[in-house]
């Protein structure tokens, strides 16, 4: 791992896998999608017990709620994201919105940057890879 500055690991949304688990004793950030909808906070629940297990275990561990697939003007998601904020895990400033861009760029096996009307998505990510390097202190 020496020869990277950043490893990736995405892992199985399984609190009981040990893929998490693995991952989470080497990582130093834990990113958490979290859809705004009901049932994803109640799933929520069992990843933070879990990195609150791990951190026990990998002290340098920080972890991180991160607003996926939102719907522009819904209020569910304000009502949602808000109860994130007494969940104990803290929540990304920036958050991905529900787009067609993120959808053709897996169709085309690339990234939201090769999609010339993709402007949107792309300050999704950039805003969120500033916010991550924050918090790596990078």
């Amino acid at each position: 791992m020496g020869e990277y500055d950043y490893i990736l690991i995405d892992c199985p949304p399984a609190v009981d896998s040990l893929a998490p688990q693995s991952a989470l004793i080497i990582s130093e950030l834990a990113l958490v999608p979290v859809i705004p909808s009901p049932s994803d906070l109640w799933a929520a629940v069992g990843i933070q017990e879990l990195i609150e297990r791990m951190q026990s275990i990998n002290e340098s561990l920080k972890a991180r709620l991160v607003a996926n697939m939102c719907q522009s003007n819904v209020s569910l998601n304000e009502e949602v994201l808000s109860v994130l904020k007494d969940f104990g895990v803290p929540k990304l400033e920036s958050s991905l919105c529900l787009r067609t861009a993120y959808r053709q760029s897996a169709v085309f096996g690339g990234t939201v940057f090769n999609i010339k009307a993709a402007g949107k998505a792309v300050n999704e990510i950039v805003a969120m890879k500033k916010e991550i390097l924050s918090i790596l202190k990078v």
